[in-house]
């Protein structure tokens, strides 16, 4: 008996010395290829990843209103994961806590009910060990207070992390503190698909983005004992803030106004600029069309720098130019109107409160396309093409250069010395085939206001 169990324990023993010296001859082996037979393709590899470039994303810079209130930041969330596959998951504890748990998400992130989220909490363990999620996401975009409340969830609250799985991956969003107030001057961003840099696509944020964004930095990658490692060669430059001429009460005003104005005119659109006489300083700003979905109204396209026909408001820029070109000497004089005026073989001009003369002065205060187009026919019609020239001598067909990104100069075609153009003169005059922003009329009717001096309407107070 005792030379059998000596043979057996002798037996396992070399079993066990065997084991480890194959244990052994595998590890001498792998050295040896890692460090010479395969040497080469390992330090291919490693060239390949330390001549790796990374680019530094930079912070992108506030928008501010003029008393230095947050209208556009950015802001760290978060998105919550779970690794299932940590090697001290206590699924045991897990499994216990799994009703409290999914409790306690129900009332906190009400996304789901307490059967939703159980649901969706074992999930991931109906699949072996093996194959299960390392990075489940369970919620996304949560503040850190949300984040700081979620560690105090059962299970959750085990502070070694890597017993429960639980990891955060932080987010940078940028958030409008303000919520839709004038969002569309403001603007939004997005991400580049191709560079998955972040860049503004409307409003100011588009206007300003070489501002706003700022530069991004450089970095290599170094071997350290345990790991390779981003090192910044050149650190990113965050951008500039900017600061607006919006005055945050007078917007909110402005909006309300508007708002109530298109409620009960049943518009489709509308859009209302508040702007400081002596400076050009856009206090407020307001794009607001009817929801889609609803009947009430909410933030829509910026239509105060995108061109329209404006109609008769342009008799005053008419008017302004026959004044100064001394086509007009005495506002008292009478010119006949009657019910239509013939003019150039074209379909007659008219008007819907007609009269049979009106002295100048009048013309203005009854709104008479007849008065407005035979004044400046007088001089410009038989050359249409100086018509132009002058507007264009004003500087109102000049960007605006306000900050607001789509923004158009108008759009008054250089018209013909010929029937035609003597035609398109004729409709000019009064507001007709021409295609004017608003604001673009807001700084005419400003600069009367300012004893005739001319400012540009701006948005942008201050880098």
């Amino acid at each position: 008996m005792k030379k059998e169990n000596r043979s057996h324990i002798l037996l396992r023993y070399a079993v066990i010395i065997g084991l480890i010296f194959l244990f052994a001859g595998a590890v001498v082996y792998n050295s040896l290829d890692n460090t010479v037979l395969s040497a080469p393709k390992w330090n291919e590899k490693a060239m390949q990843e330390l001549s790796r470039v990374v680019s530094l994303p930079p912070d992108r810079g506030n928008i501010l209103a003029n008393n230095g209130s947050i209208l556009a930041t950015n802001l760290c969330f978060y998105n919550i994961r779970i690794d299932y596959r940590s090697e001290r998951f206590l699924e045991g504890r897990y499994l216990v806590a799994v009703d409290s748990l999914a409790d306690s998400l129900a009332k906190h992130f009400p996304i789901r009910d307490k059967a939703g989220w159980k649901k969706r909490l074992m999930k991931p363990l109906e699949t072996e060990k093996r194959k299960r999620p390392r990075a489940y996401k369970l919620l996304g975009n949560i503040s850190d207070t949300q984040y700081q409340l979620l560690r105090t969830f059962p299970f959750f609250n085990i502070p070694n992390r890597n017993k429960t799985g639980l990891t955060r991956e932080p987010v940078m969003r940028r958030v409008n503190p303000y919520g839709a107030m004038a969002r569309r001057s403001i603007g939004g961003v997005g991400i580049d698909s191709i560079t998955g840099e972040t860049h503004g696509i409307s409003g100011l944020e588009r206007a300003l983005d070489s501002l706003l964004y700022g530069t991004p930095g450089v970095a290599k990658k170094v071997p350290l004992t345990k790991d390779i490692v981003n090192w910044t060669d050149i650190p990113p430059v965050n951008g500039y803030n900017i600061k607006t001429t919006i005055d945050i009460n007078m917007q909110d005003i402005v909006e309300n106004s508007l708002n109530d104005v298109l409620t009960a005119c049943d518009a489709d659109w509308g859009v209302a600029v508040l702007m400081e006489v002596s400076t050009g300083n856009i206090k407020a700003i307001s794009n607001l069309e009817k929801n889609r979905a609803g009947t009430e109204y909410i933030e829509g396209m910026n239509r105060a720098v995108l061109g329209y026909e404006p109609g008769s408001v342009v008799k005053t820029l008419s008017m302004m130019i026959a004044l100064e070109d001394g086509i007009v000497t005495d506002v008292e004089q009478v010119i006949p109107t009657g019910r239509a005026f013939p003019y150039a073989g074209g379909r007659p001009i008219t008007d819907s409160h007609a009269c049979d003369a009106m002295p100048v002065r009048e013309v203005i205060e009854r709104s008479s396309n007849i008065g407005m187009a035979k004044i400046i026919t007088s001089r410009y019609g038989d050359n249409p093409g100086a018509f132009y020239s002058r507007l264009k001598q004003l500087g109102f067909l000049d960007p605006m250069n306000t900050g607001i990104a789509g923004e158009r100069p108008p759009r008054i075609d250089s018209v013909a010395n010929n029937r035609g153009g003597r035609i398109a003169l004729s409709r000019m005059s009064y507001g007709y085939a021409t295609e004017i922003p608003p604001l673009y009329t807001l700084a005419i009717y400003n600069a009367i206001a300012n004893d005739g001096v001319f400012v540009r309407p701006r948005l942008v107070k201050e880098i």
